[in-house]
């Protein structure tokens, strides 16, 4: 079943075509990944789906409701978060705090409520902190419960806004290059909950991604992109084995070395 559902999807800056009549789906429960190099348009699909962006033509499906002229701020509510390749954090607040704004589409009290601290606040409240602090397990970020954002190291960084994003409870996460930066002992944890948030939590995740050892492992399908346009789709060992892939990203050679181009 279609999760998500991009329909001949075009956006332009000025005379650049960033996203060029694209279209692509993503199953119910997979991992799927965008490849390919800088200004292929994969974060601005990404852009297009959480509705930073407006689409030129074409049109976007979430859960078979059409979203493609949504405000954004209407997105996260329906079900989808996500990540950026560079951490949008606030600055000086704690991990904690900042797990816990995750939490705020879950919300079902009223303005009003919050005013008297009605006893469905409190009783609410407990629960998201409940979820911070499990999300806070999960992710192994005890230690940084208490410590403000601006002085963490970028790799905890990263992890804090994968949790965040998490702790909204999304049917479909975005996943904006989550290792980008990060040590090879960390993208390995990122691999594992990956695995764990599709397989235990259930989770549908969309990733931009230019670690191929990371793609490799975690992806049920993967969607080459040259110029915004679909070059390849299939699972991954169909797609870097995709002439079309090894000419546009490699020239010669064989699917192997993508790991090197990407």
């Amino acid at each position: 079943m279609s999760l998500l559902k991009v329909n001949e999807l075009t956006m332009r800056f000025g005379g650049v075509v960033a996203v060029d009549q694209l279209s692509f789906s993503v199953e119910k429960g997979e991992v799927l990944t965008l490849i390919g190099p800088n200004g292929a348009g994969k974060s601005s699909i990404f852009n297009l789906i959480s509705r930073l962006y407006n689409a030129n033509h074409g049109s976007i499906y979430f859960n078979d409701t059409e979203i493609t002229q949504l405000p954004a701020h209407h997105i996260a509510g329906l079900g989808i978060a996500r990540t950026f390749q560079n951490t949008e954090l606030f600055e000086h607040a704690t991990v904690l705090q900042n797990i816990l704004t995750g939490c705020h589409v879950l919300r079902s009290t009223t303005a009003l409520q919050h005013l008297f601290f009605t006893k469905k606040v409190r009783h609410e409240a407990l629960e998201h902190r409940q979820r911070s602090e499990e999300i806070i397990d999960f992710f192994d970020l005890q230690s940084f419960r208490h410590s403000v954002i601006a002085g963490l190291p970028y790799g905890v960084r990263k992890v804090v806004e994968i949790a965040r994003a998490v702790a909204c409870r999304p049917a479909l996460l975005l996943l904006d290059e989550p290792t980008a930066g990060l040590s090879a002992e960390e993208s390995s944890d990122v691999a594992f909950w990956i695995d764990d948030l599709q397989k235990d939590a259930g989770m549908t995740i969309l990733m931009v991604e230019h670690n191929m050892d990371l793609v490799l492992r975690v992806s049920d399908r993967i969607i080459a992109l040259e110029d915004g346009a679909l070059l390849a789709s299939g699972s991954p060992q169909e797609v870097l084995e995709h002439p079309d892939v090894i000419a546009a990203y490699l020239g010669t050679g064989t699917g192997e070395q993508m790991d090197v181009t990407l």
